[in-house]
């Protein structure tokens, strides 16, 4: 998490739910550009920005203290379910997986796949299948 470019918490790995917290003097009635960036893996991700400060418990930040960034994508929803999710080659040691486009507000940045607990495997937003 950022807060005008400053590195407020610096924590981007696979985890369990887990609160992380920093500090920074901030003015009242100011506005700064936070980005808070969190990723999910497994399914279950959860991101929650909260405040406290003399005399505020901590808190959800409402929503009516935040503002779009100018500069920003507009990405406010998670890419659809890839359709038509296939395999079409099997043979004794591999398969070939297909799928048809996943949809998206702004864009699909890529895909990912993983057989049983092994490696994820990264896929570019043009692909459409994968030899495993």
């Amino acid at each position: 998490m950022t807060v005008n470019g400053q590195r407020i918490i610096d924590h981007f790995a696979p985890q369990a739910a887990t609160e992380w917290s920093g500090s920074i003097d901030l003015v009242g009635g100011q506005k700064y550009n936070i980005s808070l960036e969190y990723f999910e893996r497994f399914g279950g991700a959860l991101a929650k920005l909260q405040w406290s400060g003399p005399g505020i418990a901590k808190q959800l930040v409402p929503t009516s203290a935040l503002y779009p960034d100018a500069g920003s994508s507009g990405d406010t929803q998670a890419p659809s379910a890839v359709p038509n999710f296939r395999t079409t080659v099997v043979d004794d040691t591999r398969f070939l997986v297909e799928w048809d486009a996943a949809s998206d507000n702004v864009g699909v940045a890529g895909y990912e796949l993983r057989l049983d607990q092994g490696e994820w495997l990264w896929s570019d937003p043009g692909a459409r299948g994968a030899l495993v």
